[in-house]
């Protein structure tokens, strides 16, 4: 059983390369990180940290696989929908996420499977990359209150390797002239390729996305790397499943 947050769609993935593509989200519970600007609290914030105390009983269900399948069904309309599997952290799932992908190709969908991940956890460990179609790597800097730990290196060099065969992209959230120089550092020190990278405004609203738009979009121009919009956030606000 995968521990779940909730799965809604038919939506529009909001962010990255495949923005404006059709999708459905199984958004798994559980995180290793506390980001202060988090926008899924509820899928970890048990304890208030982010002003918010989310009850985990109400929060969190584990449905059997019969039910993990049917509402996918349910909710898919055609095979270019892609089915992202996000958080939280759904890597800390990954011998999970390897039954889950078995189930779904089994029952015979063959939509495109993508992982959103902050990062921190090996892909290779208990998933098989060959299986995953994309994956979104959101490592996170001094404005999330995340201090970058160097065990995360050898992670983020296994994505990069990924990177260079179409499978995996770096996002990050942009809010302050600081952030940009940790992006500009991240793409030095790891040698990313920089059509594989996507700086996104922080925000939870599209007034807060406003604010630092322009300074994200201008070190997109500086940096020789993508611009990537909150689609979702533009679109519905900070609506919950959406």
């Amino acid at each position: 059983m995968l521990r779940t947050s909730e799965i809604f769609g038919p939506t529009v993935q909001g962010e990255g390369r495949f923005a404006g593509y059709p999708a459905i989200f199984v958004r798994l519970s559980g995180c290793n990180l506390d980001c202060s600007w988090c926008d899924t609290p509820y899928t970890w914030d048990w304890t208030g940290k982010n002003g918010t105390v989310y009850i985990r009983s109400e929060e969190e269900f584990n449905p059997s696989d019969e039910q993990l399948l049917s509402e996918v069904k349910r909710i898919l309309t055609n095979q270019d929908q892609r089915i992202i599997i996000s958080g939280g952290e759904p890597l800390l799932q990954s011998k999970n996420i390897r039954a889950f992908h078995d189930m779904i190709r089994t029952a015979g969908l063959n939509n495109p499977i993508d992982i959103e991940t902050n990062g921190t956890l090996n892909p290779l460990d208990n998933v098989n990359t060959n299986i995953i179609d994309h994956y979104t790597v959101s490592p996170k800097f001094g404005s999330s209150g995340i201090e970058w730990k160097p065990r995360w290196n050898k992670t983020i060099n296994e994505f990069r390797s990924l990177a260079f065969v179409g499978k995996a992209d770096c996002k990050f959230v942009v809010s302050n002239e600081e952030d940009t120089k940790q992006v500009e550092d991240f793409i030095d020190k790891f040698n990313f390729p920089r059509s594989n990278i996507y700086i996104m405004p922080e925000g939870k609203t599209s007034e807060e996305l406003q604010r630092s738009a322009g300074l994200v979009a201008d070190t997109a121009i500086r940096l020789n790397v993508k611009y990537s919009d909150r689609l979702h956030v533009r679109i519905w606000e900070d609506e919950r499943k959406r």
